[in-house]
């Protein structure tokens, strides 16, 4: 059952292989072309409220690039993956609101997540030993927040979220 106050939102991954030892997701933002993003969010039509466009990649050029391959046609582009969060919030000039990257959500006293022991020992020596175990400090939410105009959909507001855990709090004020 959906509550009589929600909105139906799409949400599309774009994933990248900039900076990945192998092919992995695809070829940066030619991916979105040969996947048929922008036909992909023209079918969605007002069928939903939203689009949110997921970023996964490493390379921050390939977001960006992204992100304004769908500004105007998507209500949020949102990077993933890198773990760490950027200070770029901002609304693109077709209306798209884009961030970077939204950080993880996890302990931040770490190496992406895990606890450091192993990855520092894997980068010092350039070997793989032992095995990566999760951090397990406290964690810290990471995400962002975006407010859409209800007549097209697009960004009206946008702000990262960031509570507990090591980070600085963010709390958007609208």
């Amino acid at each position: 059952m959906i509550a009589p106050d929600t909105r139906p939102v799409a949400l599309i991954g774009a994933p990248t292989d900039a900076g990945a030892g192998r092919r992995g997701g695809s070829m940066g933002p030619e991916a979105l072309r040969v996947a048929g993003i922008g036909p992909a969010i023209r079918r969605l039509g007002r069928t939903v409220d939203a689009v949110v466009v997921d970023i996964h990649g490493e390379a921050t050029s390939e977001k960006m690039a992204m992100g304004r391959v769908v500004d105007g046609r998507a209500s949020l582009a949102v990077g993933t993956h890198t773990h760490v969060p950027t200070a770029d919030a901002m609304i693109l000039g077709g209306g798209t609101g884009y961030l970077t990257d939204a950080g993880m959500c996890g302990d931040y006293d770490s190496v992406i997540g895990m606890a450091p022991d192993i990855p520092i020992t894997r980068f010092v020596r350039k070997m793989p030993t032992g095995r990566l175990s999760p951090a397990s400090g406290e964690g810290t939410l990471c995400a962002v927040l975006v407010e859409t105009d209800d007549a097209t959909g697009l960004a009206r507001n946008l702000a990262p979220l960031r509570t507990g855990g090591k980070l600085a709090e963010a709390w958007p004020d609208f």
